[in-house]
C-alpha cells in the first residue's frame, strides 16, 4: 500500500482514509437494516433505536441452548452474563453476551447477544427482558416449568448489569401476572445473581502490590486472609475476620467497605448469601468462561466493526457452533484428545493452565543472577530481620551472581571492536553505524547487500559495512574508522540525504527515501 503513494506510510492518514471509506455508504441506514431483516428473517429478536440504542440477536440453535437440563456433577449450570468492549467500531458501544454451557460441544455457547450504545441500566434491562421471554417461549414450547431458578446469573459487579436484571426480571414477571410484589420480586432478583469471585481475586493481588497500603513484608499474610473471606460461612466468624483484617490494615478500609455493600457482598460472601446454597455450588465462581467468548469471537471475526457488518459477523460466529453440534450429533469428531483437557491439568498440576504455574520452592529461593533486587518486598524487606540474616543473604547473592558486571561487560562480543571515534558532531552518524553493525552481526540480513551496484545508494553503506566488521583491533583502527566514516559522511550530502556534514539528520529514512523508487502515478499515460 506504500508504494500506491507515500502519503500511506503515515499510519493515522491509513486510519483516516478507512474511517472515511467505511463512512461512505450508496443508501440509507434505514433501507439497509430493513434488507438484513428481510435476508435474515427471526435472526433480529428486537431493534430499538432512540436514545437508549439495541440490537438483539439470536438463531434458533441459540435458544435450544439456554433451556437444558441441569447437570449434577459440574458447576456449569445457569448462565453468565458479560460485555465485550472492542467488537464495536466505536469504543462506548458494548456486545452484551449471555451464554450457556452445552453439555454436547463440552464448551460454553452465547445464548443471546445484543448491540447496545452504552451500558446503562435501560441497556442491559432491555438485553435481559428478551433473555428471559426468550427463555420462557422455549420452556413452554417442551412443556418445561418457568420458574426464578431458570434466570439465575453469573455476573461482575457491576451497578448498572445488576440494576437492569432487576428491572427485567420484575418487568418479566409483572407481565406475567405474577402474584409478588414489586418488593419481592426484587428480592428475588437479588437471590438470582452470583457475583465473579475472579474479580475479587484480582483486586485483592492489585491491593496487596500498594506498597503504601500494604506494607510489602506482610503482603501475603494479606492476601490469604482476604481471599479466605469468601470461604467462610459463619456470620460471627466472617465480622472477626474482617475486623481484625481491617486492624492490621486500616488503609484497605474504603476498598473493603465496598466489597461489603450487601449488593455486593450478597453475590459474594456465604454469610450474605442469597441464593440457594444448590444453586450457588452448581454456578460458575467466575465469568471467565465468558471472557474467553470474547476472545474466541475476536479471533473468528475479528474487532471494530459498523452495526451492519458486526451483525452479520456475529450470525457467522454462531453458524460454527451449530455446525459443530451438528457434526458431533452424529459422532463426528470436533477436536483432539479430551474435550476438557483443563480438567486433565487441574488433577496432574492443580490449575488449569500448566505454563501460569507458580516458581518452585528452589526458584523462589535461588536469587536470579540477570536482574537486581526490583520488588517493593526485596527493596522494602522488614527491618526486623537479624543482621545475620541480612548478611547471609548478601552472601548468597554474591554466590549466585557468579561474574562482576566488569567481566560480563568484557564477554560481550561486541565489546572487544574498536569504535568511531567522535569528531565534528558525529554523534548521531556513529550511533545509526553502531546499529547497523549490531544488526548485521546478530543477523544474516548481510545476504541482502549482495547485487548492489555502485551506483546505489546502499553501495556506499555496504562497504562502511564491510570495513567495519573486518577490524579486528589493529593499531590503527581508530584513524581507519574516522577516515572512513567522514568519507560517508562526505557521500550521504553529496546525493543529497543529510543537508550538511554537521546536522544531525535521519540517515535510515533518507537511504529508504533513496534506496525504495517511488510508484508511478495511476494519472500517467
Amino acid at each position: 500500500m506504500a508504494l500506491l503513494a507515500l502519503v500511506l506510510l503515515n499510519q493515522d492518514r491509513v486510519k483516516a482514509e478507512l474511517q472515511a471509506l467505511r463512512g461512505k455508504s450508496t443508501r440509507n441506514f434505514v433501507d439497509d437494516f430493513a434488507d438484513f431483516q428481510r435476508n435474515h428473517p427471526g435472526y433480529v429478536l428486537y431493534s430499538q433505536f432512540e436514545v437508549v440504542t439495541v440490537v438483539v440477536v439470536q438463531t434458533q440453535f441459540m435458544v435450544s441452548q439456554l433451556v437444558t437440563d441441569f447437570i449434577e456433577d459440574e458447576a456449569v449450570n445457569g448462565i453468565i452474563s458479560d460485555a465485550a468492549h472492542s467488537f464495536w467500531h466505536s469504543s462506548k458501544d458494548l456486545l452484551i453476551i449471555s451464554s450457556t454451557y452445552s453439555a454436547l460441544l463440552a464448551c460454553w455457547v452465547p445464548g443471546l447477544m445484543t448491540y447496545a450504545n452504552g451500558g446503562s441500566s435501560e441497556h442491559y434491562r432491555l438485553h435481559f427482558l428478551i433473555l428471559f421471554n426468550s427463555m420462557a417461549d422455549e420452556c413452554e414450547k417442551h412443556g418445561r416449568e418457568v420458574n426464578d431458578e431458570l434466570f439465575g446469573n453469573v455476573v461482575n459487579f457491576s451497578e448498572a448489569e445488576r440494576v437492569g436484571f432487576t428491572q427485567a426480571f420484575i418487568t418479566f414477571w409483572t407481565n406475567r401476572e405474577d402474584p409478588r410484589s414489586q418488593t419481592e420480586l426484587e428480592d428475588a432478583a437479588g437471590a438470582l445473581l452470583k457475583g465473579c469471585q475472579q474479580h475479587y481475586r484480582s483486586q485483592v493481588n492489585g491491593v496487596k502490590k500498594i506498597s503504601g497500603v500494604i506494607d510489602p513484608a506482610k503482603a501475603d499474610n494479606f492476601q490469604s486472609r482476604a481471599l479466605a473471606l469468601l470461604s467462610v460461612s459463619d456470620m460471627d466468624t466472617f465480622k472477626q475476620k474482617v475486623t481484625t483484617l481491617l486492624r492490621d490494615y486500616p488503609k484497605i478500609k474504603p476498598w473493603l467497605e465496598w466489597w461489603l455493600r450487601d449488593t455486593h457482598a450478597q453475590m459474594l460472601f456465604p454469610p450474605f448469601q442469597k441464593m440457594k446454597t444448590g444453586l450457588f455450588r452448581a454456578m460458575p465462581n467466575s465469568t471467565n468462561a465468558e471472557e474467553a467468548m470474547h476472545a474466541k469471537l475476536y479471533a473468528t471475526v475479528g474487532k471494530r466493526y459498523n452495526l451492519m457488518e458486526g451483525l452479520l459477523c456475529l450470525q457467522v460466529f454462531m453458524e460454527g457452533f451449530q455446525l459443530r453440534a451438528a457434526g458431533r450429533s452424529v459422532g463426528t469428531p470436533i477436536r483432539y484428545g479430551t474435550a476438557k483437557s483443563w480438567q486433565t491439568n487441574l488433577q496432574i498440576h492443580g490449575r488449569t493452565h500448566p505454563e501460569r504455574a507458580p516458581r518452585s520452592q528452589r526458584s523462589k529461593s535461588k536469587k536470579n543472577d540477570e536482574r537486581p533486587p526490583d520488588t517493593s518486598r526485596q527493596l522494602l524487606r522488614a527491618q526486623s530481620k537479624s543482621r545475620d540474616k541480612r548478611q547471609a543473604f548478601e552472601e548468597d547473592l554474591e554466590s549466585d551472581s557468579g561474574s562482576s558486571l566488569d567481566s560480563n561487560i568484557s564477554n560481550h562480543p561486541l565489546s572487544s571492536r574498536p569504535n568511531y571515534p567522535w569528531s565534528q558532531n558525529s554523534c548521531w552518524l556513529d550511533t545509526c553505524l553502531e546499529l547497523m553493525v549490531i544488526i548485521l552481526f546478530y543477523t544474516v540480513f548481510q545476504p541482502r547487500f549482495l547485487g548492489i551496484r555502485e551506483a546505489h545508494p546502499l553501495w556506499a553503506l555496504n562497504q562502511v559495512m564491510k570495513v567495519r566488521m573486518s577490524i579486528d583491533q589493529p593499531c590503527n583502527a581508530s584513524r581507519i574508522l574516522t577516515t572512513q566514516r567522514d568519507g560517508f559522511r562526505k557521500n550521504l550530502k553529496a546525493v543529497q540525504i543529510i543537508k550538511g556534514t554537521t546536522v544531525g539528520d535521519g540517515v535510515f529514512v533518507g537511504l529508504a527515501r533513496k534506496a525504495i523508487p517511488t510508484a508511478p502515478s495511476h494519472n500517467s499515460t
